[in-house]
């Protein structure tokens, strides 16, 4: 988050900031139900997306 504004705007540190944001979704994309972030949905089990989906759907 440090150089975010040089992510969005390009910047000395715009290559590293950009791995350190594609490492940090791929790591949450292990996670059950996965991530989703920016409209985007990152997941590598896509069966358990559905069922963490209707698990937290049934709680509310």
């Amino acid at each position: 988050g440090q150089y975010g504004d040089q992510l969005q705007f390009g910047g000395r540190h715009c290559v590293d900031t950009f791995v350190e944001a594609v490492t940090a979704l791929a790591c949450l994309s292990w996670m059950p139900g996965g991530v989703t972030f920016a409209g985007l949905h990152f997941c590598v089990r896509h069966e358990e997306c559905h069922t963490a989906a209707a698990e937290s759907a049934g709680r509310c």
